[in-house]
């Protein structure tokens, strides 16, 4: 299947074909690519010597006319016609999967309909706030801000804006540094030492479902669905005003998330474990909130103490360092080392695509004749589906 897009800017018109190029062999990964073209007639030929179906995608371009205000235009509007139409045939195959990841599943969904001239540097500044809360990476948020700011830069070139809204936010410092993968010898490690300090069961709760921190802290018992072994994930904890931690509902990423057998007894006991707590604790003990993680005497848990305390057991198990956010990136691993297939690894973990997982997990992974005991064999079959 290929797309020819049209790009109508005044009388002014344009041409590209978006097409798949198939399965890449090294890697599994089925790429995308683009093309931009002077006339329709060579961008229909391209697609004829494709042997490809022809699908339209025709996109306009707005003008802004003798200096009117273009203040009815949606950013959603403008964010995708200016990537597919102008931006997308600019740039590498490799980088326009990571910017259509980006704009699809983090800036348009959180911008929506908003004109574009309502979007100020608070609300930018609140974008990147949600998405550490939600756990991303200074590395993804980094992405986040250079894309925004080449857009805007457009949309003031375009006439739509007539300031930057970015002009003063100090550009993230971010480093080229790669998620770590444990090995499984270093998660075990990790695991004695949680579990020595009374905390093992979120660490095996978190490298056998790769949920985010947020996520994790905002689970409550009646998202667990024991019987069908399911977790629904549509809560996340946010920090409200003046530090207070609140636990809020996602714009996106709702998903249902498959829990390997051999974790189910193991909540089970955790559960009944909370249970004496409270018994115990009585009226002392927080539970409106009835959460899966809280604090010792109920309660939502600070994220950013959850992390100070894991860089300590980090420490004392001597293994890699690692940041929490790794060891999503080590359950996405673990998955594929016992063969579940990419797509339903990224369907676990929220991704767009497979072609996510290539960016962080080796390209081969070495032969093992033993299986963690957190990914038995047998959970890819009744699991994860």
């Amino acid at each position: 299947m290929a797309k020819k897009v049209i790009i109508e800017k005044g009388n002014k018109k344009s041409y590209a074909v978006i097409f798949g190029e198939g399965i890449d062999p090294q890697t599994g990964m089925y790429r995308l690519n683009q093309k931009g073209f002077r006339t329709s007639e060579e961008a229909d030929e391209f697609i004829e010597q494709l042997g490809s179906i022809k699908e339209e995608m025709r996109i306009d371009m707005v003008v802004d006319h003798k200096g009117e205000k273009s203040t009815k235009v949606p950013f959603s509007q403008y964010a995708k016609d200016w990537f597919y139409g102008e931006h997308a045939h600019m740039i590498a195959t490799q980088t326009f999967k990571v910017r259509q990841a980006l704009l699809e599943k983090h800036i348009v969904p959180y911008f929506g309909d908003m004109n574009l001239l309502d979007i100020t540097e608070i609300e930018i500044l609140e974008l990147f706030n949600q998405k550490s809360r939600e756990g991303y990476s200074e590395g993804t948020i980094g992405s986040i801000q250079n894309f925004l700011s080449t857009l805007f830069r457009s949309a003031v070139t375009e006439g739509l804006i007539n300031k930057h809204p970015m002009r003063r936010i100090k550009k993230r410092h971010t480093s080229n540094r790669s998620p770590i993968i444990l090995s499984e010898s270093e998660v075990q490690k990790l695991l004695e030492v949680a579990h020595s300090e009374g905390e093992g069961m979120m660490y095996e709760f978190e490298i056998s479902t790769g949920l985010r921190l947020g996520e994790i802290l905002a689970l409550s018992w009646s998202d667990i669905d024991f019987e069908h072994k399911m977790i629904i994930v549509n809560k996340i904890v946010d920090a409200g005003v003046g530090g207070k931690h609140n636990i809020v509902e996602m714009r996106s990423d709702y998903r249902k998330v498959m829990i390997p057998s051999h974790l189910i007894p193991k909540l089970q006991k955790h559960k009944e474990e909370q249970q004496l707590m409270k018994e115990v604790l009585g009226g002392q003990y927080h539970d409106e909130l009835d959460l899966v993680f809280p604090k010792k005497g109920g309660g939502i848990q600070s994220p950013s103490t959850v992390r100070t305390r894991f860089n300590r057991l980090v420490d004392k198990a001597n293994i890699s360092k690692i940041t929490f956010h790794d060891l999503r990136k080590t359950h996405a691993s673990l998955l594929v080392k016992v063969g579940v297939p990419p797509y339903l690894v990224s369907k676990q973990l929220s991704y767009k695509s497979a072609d996510t997982l290539y960016h962080f997990l080796p390209l081969q992974f070495s032969d093992s004749t033993k299986s963690i005991k957190l990914l038995r064999n047998n959970d890819k079959e009744n699991d994860i589906d």
